[in-house]
């Protein structure tokens, strides 16, 4: 009973798929999986990768119980910088990390004046941020948020001549990038600095007779143009200019100082390879 149950329930199965398969076997054969379930090709990531050249002029002021300390310094920094973009989405993330090659140093301080060759600036910096107007193709405007460190300490000689400074900043800002036709390419950014915690050494021996800490809370902005030609090979040149600036009041020794500021601007040359 069993088996002919099975039998007439196989028969009847057949039956009703008879002719579905012969619609498929009259003519093409259909495919296994319809052209309309695919996935749907999707833009792929964008990658940037490429280094920089700085030529910049650095600055820092300070004051404490009217005495002054300044520094004034041209120097050649390398960097390297990374950026990943998902063009689909809108969102990307970028990295840039820089050391410096040359420092020439004068200096100004209660205790002298002289100039050095020796210190040394470093910074690393990452971003995220969202395309939130345009396609990024032709243009875009774009917000972003980051943090970034820089260690920014030519020399100022003395007795034991030591200055180590740097700074822990938040950064928020927007960016735009304008394409003229398919070889150049313009962008440019500009950021504030809310919160910049500072902290390090500053050598005094007038006051103290060693190396003082440093610390307090700074605030400041910073901004970047550049502008870029597309050679084949999906190789990139360009030149353009950054500034960097922080102002505020710092403990120095223990002493609350009057004012303290440090700027470092110039020009920058990049190559970059995308793909």
């Amino acid at each position: 009973m069993l088996r002919s149950v099975s039998l007439l329930t196989v028969l009847t199965v057949l039956g009703l798929v008879a002719p579905a398969m012969a619609a498929d076997w009259d003519g093409d054969m259909r495919d296994s999986y319809p052209e309309d379930w695919a996935l749907e090709d999707s833009n792929p990531l964008s990658v940037d990768f490429g280094a920089r050249a700085w030529y910049a002029l650095g600055q820092q002021r300070m004051a404490v119980n009217g005495n002054t300390y300044t520094t004034n310094d041209t120097s050649y920094l390398g960097e390297l910088f990374l950026k990943v973009d998902d063009p689909a989405s809108g969102w990307y993330g970028r990295g840039v990390a820089g050391y410096s090659a040359v420092i020439t140093n004068a200096y100004a301080r209660p205790g002298g004046a002289g100039a050095s060759n020796l210190g040394h600036i470093s910074y690393y910096q990452g971003d995220l941020g969202y395309r939130f107007l345009g396609d990024g193709d032709m243009f875009g405007a774009s917000g972003f948020v980051g943090y970034q460190y820089w260690n920014d300490s030519p020399d100022i000689g003395g007795t034991p001549g030591v200055q180590d400074l740097y700074y822990n900043m938040l950064r928020m800002g927007l960016s735009a990038k304008l394409n003229l036709g398919d070889v150049i390419e313009l962008t440019a950014e500009a950021a504030v600095i809310p919160a910049a915690q500072l902290g390090g050494r500053y050598d005094d021996t007038v006051m103290t007779g060693s190396a003082g800490a440093m610390n307090g809370w700074l605030y400041g902005a910073a901004g970047e143009v550049m502008a870029r030609a597309h050679l084949p090979e999906s190789l990139t040149v360009g030149i353009g200019a950054r500034a960097w600036y922080l102002t505020g009041q710092a403990s120095f020794s223990g002493i609350k100082s009057q004012e303290f500021s440090t700027l470092r601007y110039g020009l920058l040359g990049e190559v970059s390879y995308k793909f």
